[in-house]
């Protein structure tokens, strides 16, 4: 959903509003920092909310909440109006980000959560591509956030559809409402399930409910700080945290910096989403596989770096480069 709205910050647009603000530089630079400064806190909120309230009411309410902004935001009055609209949006999407994420977690067994983390990475090229689409087609901002909110609400119905977290249930006290969604999940996939696994079931349930009520005298937000940041955990913590800016800085700085390139600025746009990420899934599917996850995290920083290194010496003046490009 953010995407478009990453990518119209660059475009001028068929429209008195969108035109004052590209031309005035800071305007369009503090949509942007309007957006991170969204995400930032949104990432610090979406992990306890889908905690205390559920991974499946948290992303529906998420879309819901989504929805109106995305609406409104094509008929804001002036730029202040949209970037509360903006910052209001951005803060909501990293709980979608963090519902979907634990319940790709919780939902699948060890053996199908890369096999489906890896599929769900190619809808991010998919709505790239679309949403290119929908901003080359239609040039008006108002009717840009019309289409993007239209598409939005395709999400509703699947909600109708989707269970909530066994784990998530079964954490929460609510076992028996855990145990109907896997019985429903087995019968939905043909598996015949016997006494005596109705049995394992429970016991599994059980001693996920145990385990969580362990710690309740602690505090949620408490636990996990005490956890992430103790003796045992601080290198590693640490580690990933570092990877995940660089891995944040590089994609946002690549893919926005792609519509500055030489030449037509969709298919700048286009490219660099399609071509950075489509390959990058295809070989992860297969290096997954055979491959640590620490090793893989290896692999691609250090292609980055060569590949950022190597951009950073090329000619930006010569000619044949420009037109390759």
């Amino acid at each position: 959903m953010y995407s478009v709205l990453q990518l119209w910050t660059f475009i001028q647009f068929w429209s008195s509003f969108i035109f004052q603000i590209c031309e005035q530089d800071g305007k369009r630079r503090f949509l942007s920092t309007i957006m991170l400064l969204g995400l930032i806190i949104g990432s610090l909120c979406g992990g306890y909310i889908c905690d205390r309230y559920g991974r499946k009411n948290t992303l529906l309410v998420s879309v819901i909440f989504i929805l109106p902004t995305v609406f409104l935001g094509g008929f804001a009055p002036n730029y202040e109006t949209y970037c509360v609209l903006r910052l209001l949006t951005c803060m909501v999407i990293p709980s979608i980000w963090i519902g979907v994420h634990s319940m790709t977690l919780e939902v699948f067994d060890r053996f199908g959560r890369k096999t489906i983390a890896l599929v769900k990475d190619f809808l991010w090229p998919v709505s790239h591509s679309l949403l290119t689409l929908i901003v080359y087609n239609v040039r008006n901002w108002t009717h840009i956030h019309f289409w993007v909110g239209g598409i939005s609400c395709l999400a509703l119905p699947c909600f109708y559809f989707l269970s909530e977290s066994p784990r998530w249930l079964a954490s929460n006290r609510r076992t028996d409402q855990a145990e109907k969604v896997l019985l429903e999940a087995a019968k939905m996939n043909g598996k015949t399930i016997t006494e005596e696994n109705r049995q394992d079931i429970q016991n599994v349930l059980r001693r996920i409910e145990v385990e969580a009520s362990s710690t309740t005298s602690e505090s949620s937000s408490e636990f996990s700080l005490t956890y992430m940041f103790g003796s045992q955990s601080r290198k590693t913590t640490l580690i990933l945290l570092f990877n995940w800016i660089t891995l944040t800085f590089g994609n946002f700085t690549l893919l926005l910096s792609a519509t500055k390139l030489h030449g037509d600025l969709f298919a700048n746009y286009l490219m660099a989403s399609i071509l950075g990420d489509v390959p990058g899934t295809l070989v992860l599917l297969v290096t997954m596989k055979y491959f640590s996850r620490r090793v893989n995290i290896f692999a691609c920083q250090t292609s980055v770096f060569i590949c950022c290194l190597i951009l950073a010496f090329l000619p930006k003046e010569v000619s044949s480069f420009q037109k390759l490009v």
